[in-house]
Parts: C-alpha cells; sequence; structure tokens
C-alpha cells in the first residue's frame, strides 16, 4: 500500500511540472510575440528641406520596422483644401514650374525601414522658389499608418510652417544654431 501511495504521488508531482512547464512555455511565447511586435515598429517623419536652389519634402520611416501607408491627407490651410497627396495642392499659377520629383496618392505603398520617400522636390531658385516656399508654409499633412503586423499608431501630423520662417532676419537654422556657411541643415 506504501508503494502504491509514493507511485500516485510521483505521477501527481510529474503531472503538476508538465502543466507547470506548459504554462511557463505559453507565457514565454506571448513574451516572445509581443516583443517581435514591438521591434518592428515603424516611425514616420518629415523631412522638409529649404536651400538657396532647392525645396524638398520626404516621408522618412525613422523606425526599425515596415510602414504600410494607410492614408494620406494634405491640407492647405490659406484654401480650405485637403488632397492625397502635395501636388495635387499646388496653385494653378504654378503650370509653368519644373519640378524634380514628385508623387501623388500613397495609400497602399510600404515604406522600408529607414527609407525615405520623397513627396515633392524643386530644383532651382528665384521668383519661383519663393512663391513655392511661401506655398509650403500653408499645407499641413496627417498620415495613418501600420506595421507590418496590420497594427494601427496614432495618426501622425505636421504642419509645413517651417517653410514660412523669415531667413532674412535670422543667420540661424530652425534648431537655433549658427548655420555653417555653405552647409545644408534638414529638418
Amino acid at each position: 500500500m506504501g508503494a502504491d501511495w509514493v507511485s500516485a504521488l510521483g505521477t501527481i508531482f510529474a503531472a503538476a511540472a508538465a502543466i507547470f512547464a506548459i504554462i511557463q512555455t505559453k507565457i514565454s511565447l506571448d513574451r516572445q510575440q509581443i516583443q517581435q511586435h514591438k521591434s518592428v515598429i515603424p516611425i514616420p517623419q518629415i523631412v522638409f528641406g529649404d536651400y538657396t536652389d532647392r525645396l524638398f519634402v520626404k516621408l522618412k520611416n525613422a523606425g526599425i520596422g515596415p510602414m504600410t501607408i494607410q492614408e494620406v491627407l494634405v491640407r492647405d490651410e490659406s484654401r480650405r483644401l485637403t488632397k492625397r497627396s502635395v501636388i495635387d495642392l499646388k496653385p494653378t499659377s504654378f503650370t509653368g514650374f519644373s519640378w524634380s520629383t514628385f508623387v501623388g496618392n500613397i495609400d497602399g505603398r510600404t515604406v522600408s525601414a529607414q527609407d525615405v520617400l520623397l513627396l515633392l522636390d524643386f530644383e532651382g531658385g528665384g521668383h519661383e522658389h519663393a512663391l513655392i516656399r511661401a506655398w509650403l508654409g500653408n499645407l499641413s499633412v496627417t498620415i495613418k499608418y501600420t506595421d507590418v503586423y496590420g497594427n494601427a499608431f496614432p495618426v501622425y501630423s505636421r504642419d509645413f510652417t517651417w517653410f514660412q520662417r523669415d531667413l532674412s532676419q535670422s543667420k540661424t537654422d530652425p534648431i537655433g544654431y549658427p548655420q555653417p556657411a555653405g552647409k545644408k541643415i534638414e529638418i
């Protein structure tokens, strides 16, 4: 009778240990899956360039995972218009301008980690440069995006008022540091 009791007790402990191992494995797998999802988070950034002979707007994925664009809305506050791309909002008076690069609707596109999508690029100076700068300063963008797993993130938005700064009054970059001669500063 004593040997049966020891055998039964051993079986119960073995079963409990097996159940404990299964629970620990499940917890470990859940944590690993959460970590995998967090390790591929995309981080959108709108990057501006305003140089003597060039203006651009870029969308950069500063995260470590792919970013799938669900929806981009660009708003022109001065004309109260909203379109799907920056170029779609250009004033009709800009018809003769020669754009280096531009893209239309980018909904559904994927931007790889650390990759850049050039939304608008203008190479040239003078009067056209000043007009484009003034126009860009009235725009803002909102971006809805997901990661590779389809997880949605808070809407990213940025206004373009940086283009409206008065360069004649200041010799500093937007962060406030002196601007080195001949150097280009991207924000």
